[in-house]
């Protein structure tokens, strides 16, 4: 922080690596207010051209920004990082997997899109060369939801209802 104070307004790619460095330590004991604290400051600090000029810092700090905010819930800020690591063509889908998982981790435990997580991984995977067939994972993923509201609706139902419930006798219901 100290460092941080002193260069306020520097644009000094050795400043953004050590905020690189601390936003790392920071996110490796959950700690990620902290992490996107010193992940914009790192953003911050790098030129304009950093995309040309040091493409591998500028995606740490962003791929870190874009995981710290979506874990604090703040799924705007996570979307523009995410997004502006995927606007850059020059680097691989392989490279953006740190983002892409934050996405996916997003879509997934926040919002709850199941099938639009499955959509984005299976589009990630494509992107690698590898073919999977959409019918037989929608149709699975359909299951998966279905048991997972069911589940839900139990468990916020009381529990004196199953008691009044009529026995089922006929197993094919």
């Amino acid at each position: 922080n100290l460092i941080n104070a002193a260069t306020e307004s520097a644009i000094n790619i050795e400043y953004a690596e050590i905020n690189l460095k601390a936003a790392k330590k920071a996110r490796g004991i959950a700690a990620f207010e902290s992490c996107s604290e010193y992940a914009l400051k790192g953003i911050s600090m790098l030129p304009s051209n950093a995309w040309d000029s040091h493409p591998d810092v500028t995606l740490k700090l962003f791929s870190l920004a874009a995981e710290a905010e979506g874990y604090l819930g703040h799924l705007d800020k996570m979307e523009s990082y995410y997004n502006e690591v995927l606007s850059q063509t020059s680097i691989s889908t392989l490279e953006k997997k740190n983002v892409y998982m934050a996405k996916l981790q997003s879509m997934a435990n926040t919002e709850l899109r199941y099938e639009a997580t499955v959509d984005l991984c299976l589009g990630v995977l494509e992107d690698l060369g590898c073919k999977i067939p959409r019918g037989k994972v929608s149709r699975t993923i359909e299951a998966s939801t279905l048991l997972h509201q069911t589940v839900k609706m139990i468990k916020q139902t009381p529990i004196e209802t199953f008691d009044t419930l009529p026995e089922l006798t006929d197993p094919s219901k």
